[in-house]
């Protein structure tokens, strides 16, 4: 038996689930679509669905989990076992399902621990979107951008712990946010030419970069530190903007 028929069985709603267990309803309808596989979601996701079913785990590790996906939502528990002593990059992919559902539950749940971790977890995570095989910028993918909005809005020092301070990465994600658009690419040249307000992206950079970052070190006995990383990103999305 598979998870809906399980949850079909014992008369409950995808709603009844998600009020229960206080997850978003996109997240138990992935699970419902075989996007996320109900086995390797993390201990206390399981058991807070358990007890919507009034079940046990080892009955819920019964049912049977069908791929339907190209890609799935996979194990949500790795990132506890990472070991934040090593100075490592913990590399997060996002895929195209939960941009596309705005599902933030891994993301959540992995922005808890970082944020547990305050100052050990600091320019430690590694963000990507499973676009490869789409030839446009990520500004220019309306389901990317609605995403990033999403990231920011819900933890706007998330450049605290983001690795990659390279001015292109930076610089896409405040792109995002401030509307910018594609007008022409050089693919010969590897360039693109943009309709970019370039005092937007200022603001977003004094906002989300000077700002945030040096907000949460200041929260996490970390300022100075902060402070250095937040000037370094910021003249590297300056120096990006001036004309050449």
């Amino acid at each position: 038996m598979e998870f809906i028929d399980f949850r079909k069985e014992r008369g409950l709603s995808r709603l009844d689930i998600a009020k229960a267990t206080k997850l978003d309803v996109k997240y138990i309808k992935a699970i419902d679509d075989g996007f996320i596989n109900i086995h390797l979601v993390d201990q206390e996701t399981k058991t807070k669905i358990c007890l919507a079913l009034n079940t046990s785990i080892d009955e819920l590790n019964k049912l049977i989990f069908s791929v339907r996906a190209k890609d799935i939502i996979g194990l949500e528990s790795e990132v506890e076992n990472f070991n934040f002593d090593l100075n490592d990059i913990l590399i997060f992919t996002l895929n195209k399902y939960e941009v596309s559902n705005g599902i933030f539950h891994r993301l959540d749940h992995i922005m808890d621990i970082l944020n547990r971790q305050g100052k050990n977890a600091f320019q430690i995570l590694g963000l990507s979107f499973e676009y490869d095989d789409d030839p446009r910028e990520i500004w220019d993918i309306p389901e990317v951008v609605r995403y990033i909005k999403q990231i920011l809005e819900k933890y706007p020092y998330f450049f605290y712990f983001y690795f990659d301070i390279s001015t292109k990465a930076v610089s896409a994600f405040l792109y995002c946010l401030s509307g910018a658009r594609t007008v022409q690419t050089r693919a010969d040249m590897g360039k693109v030419q943009l309709a970019v307000d370039t005092y937007k992206v200022l603001d977003l950079a004094k906002k989300y970069i000077l700002g945030e970052i040096e907000e949460y070190g200041r929260k996490n006995d970390d300022y100075i530190r902060s402070k250095r990383f937040a000037m370094e990103v910021y003249g590297r999305v300056l120096s990006r903007l001036q004309p050449k």
